[in-house]
């Protein structure tokens, strides 16, 4: 997939605010996260359904090699069924395996799937139909809370019967041929203060989450990663699905019911590596659950972002554990670009460090944008807390 006129640029260099990729490089985020793997592990254990019996229709793992023929068939699927490349498609799914397979098989085919939660109410769900003008989606409401789709809505609906049937199709010979610019998905945030809002991600935004390898998480080949929020989420689609599978490590998925005691028996019997959570959770799990610190003994560290992890719970939690949890700020635009890291030592009074590769720039509030001067910060400032 490479472009004439401009060659792809070298991957294995860091990324930085002077070396961007230009933005009509040919680049498919699913051909990027996975070609370090499908290169040199191919037969790797790329996904881990923690509790298959939530899905007896697929296989309980997948290596890398069958996640990218799976993830091209469903791209074909959704091309025959008459989507084309740019189309929106609104994922309304819980998280399970086959919402990761419809998120990254729609990017594949250069289709931009939105990220919902099968719990919204026929109001909401109507908002952002409206606010996206999508005219397809993948719909399996369930549970009891689960709301229909709203009156006229006029959506082309895949159900996940037929989701799952596009797994025997050939695969797509090859991802989209997708410009770096070219969005890649969509993802709302979370409406604090007003009505959600729409991010458009381009294909490049992977680019964007190297800076968080040596910054933040550390991920390697062989760590086995779970993840415990739900993939209508930047945080978890990144952490949980993007990161391991660019590092050929494993993505553990569990759905299901999440009583805090459930995590360190998960972490336990599946020799988890990396355990990624909102600082919530954390504080659940200390409360609720009676787990011995052996439990822990597979975790090399831990990971927060979402909210504020207070020094006290990181404090309890390492006592508790013997493992470290480390923190990120981002935001739903541009993930995270602060954070705390293995062998990254900071005072009591710091928060973080900025990333390798990101440049923040701390502006006056009551300037004009055109009159803004800016004290920038490289990856060598500590921010205070």
């Amino acid at each position: 997939m490479s472009n004439a006129a401009s060659p792809p640029p070298d991957h294995s260099r860091p990324v930085t605010i002077e070396d961007p990729i230009a933005p009509a490089t040919a680049f498919n985020l699913c051909r990027f996260m996975l070609e370090p793997a499908l290169a040199t592990a191919p037969e790797a254990i790329a996904l881990e359904i923690l509790n298959p019996q939530a899905n007896d229709t697929l296989p309980s793992t997948f290596t890398f090699s069958a996640i990218d023929q799976a993830i091209r068939a469903i791209a074909a699927g959704l091309l025959d069924a008459g989507m084309v490349q740019g189309d929106i498609l609104l994922l309304r799914l819980p998280s399970n395996t086959p919402f990761a397979l419809a998120f990254f098989g729609a990017i594949a085919a250069g289709i931009v799937p939105v990220a919902l939660s099968p719990q919204l109410t026929t109001d909401e769900l109507a908002y952002f139909i409206k606010d996206t003008g999508a005219r397809w989606a993948i719909h399996a409401p369930t549970g009891e809370t689960a709301s229909a789709l709203p009156k006229n809505a006029n959506l082309n609906l895949i159900d996940e019967t037929t989701l799952l049937g596009y797994l025997q199709r050939p695969p797509l010979a090859d991802y989209a041929p997708t410009r770096a610019d070219d969005p890649a998905f969509l993802i709302y945030t979370s409406g604090t203060t007003s009505k959600p809002k729409g991010v458009l991600h381009a294909q490049r935004t992977i680019l964007g989450r190297l800076p968080m390898v040596e910054g933040w998480h550390q991920m390697k080949t062989g760590d086995r990663v779970l993840h415990a929020g739900d993939f209508n989420w930047t945080y978890t689609l990144g952490c949980g699905l993007m990161d391991p599978w660019r590092r050929a490590a494993t993505a553990c998925l569990y759905a299901g019911p999440k009583p805090p005691a459930l995590w360190p028996k998960l972490i336990a019997e599946h020799n988890i590596s990396v355990f990624a959570a909102v600082p919530g959770v954390y504080r659940r799990i200390l409360k609720y659950s009676d787990a011995d610190k052996s439990c822990y003994n597979s975790l090399r560290h831990c990971l927060a972002a979402g909210e504020a992890l207070s020094p006290q719970l990181a404090s309890r939690w390492q006592t508790a554990t013997g493992t470290r949890i480390y923190e990120a700020l981002g935001q739903s635009e541009i993930s995270t670009y602060v954070s705390t890291a293995p062998g990254v030592e900071l005072a009591a009074s710091q928060k973080g460090r900025i990333q390798p590769g990101r440049r923040l720039a701390i502006l006056p509030e009551d300037a004009a944008p055109t009159e803004r001067t800016a004290t920038e910060q490289t990856a060598a400032t500590p921010l205070p807390a």
